[in-house]
C-alpha cells in the first residue's frame, strides 16, 4: 500500500517500510540486527538506541537499497544532551545537528551500499522509531 505524502515535493508517493523487523525500528528487543562498529559507545535499553560518543562510533543496519533511488529516512531523537549525528543511506551522508528532542525526516538518494548507518564522534542522546521508505 502506498500513501500520499508531500515532503519530497507535491504529491510524492511513499513506498512500504523497508526495515521489515519491527524490533529494528523500535529497539523493543534491544540491538536486533544492528551491527556495531568495534569500540562504539552505543547501548540499547529495549526502548531506544543510546549514544554516548567520545570517539568514532557507528551502527549499521542492512537494508536493500538501489543506488541513486530516493528514500525517506525518519527517526525520533528521544533524548538529547549534545553533539551532532551523521546518518547514511547507503554511502550518502546526511548531517543532523541536534538541539532538542525532535522527529527527523529527510528524503535523499541512496549511495552505494545496502545499509543505513548512524555515526558520530560527539553525539550524546537517544534515537527510536527508525524508518526507511522509498519515495516515488
Amino acid at each position: 500500500m502506498r500513501i500520499l505524502q508531500g515532503l519530497f515535493g507535491a504529491g510524492a508517493w511513499i513506498g512500504s517500510e523497508l526495515i521489515t523487523e519491527a524490533g529494528d525500528r523500535t529497539f523493543a528487543a534491544g540491538q536486533g540486527n544492528w551491527s556495531v562498529e568495534s569500540g562504539a559507545e552505543v547501548s540499547w535499553d529495549n526502548t531506544d538506541m543510546d549514544f554516548a560518543c567520545t570517539g568514532a562510533n557507528a551502527v549499521r543496519l542492512a537494508v536493500t537499497l538501489t543506488e541513486g533511488t530516493v528514500y525517506r529516512l525518519g527517526f525520533n531523537i528521544t533524548a538529547f544532551t549534545s553533539g551532532d549525528l551523521n546518518c547514511y543511506i547507503g554511502g550518502s551522508a546526511i548531517a543532523v545537528s541536534g538541539e532538542a528532542v525532535t522527529s527527523f525526516s529527510v528524503d535523499a538518494p541512496a549511495g552505494a551500499g545496502d545499509w543505513i548507518q548512524f555515526a558520530s564522534s560527539n553525539f550524546i542522546g537517544s534515537i527510536d522509531n527508525v524508518s526507511v521508505k522509498r519515495v516515488f
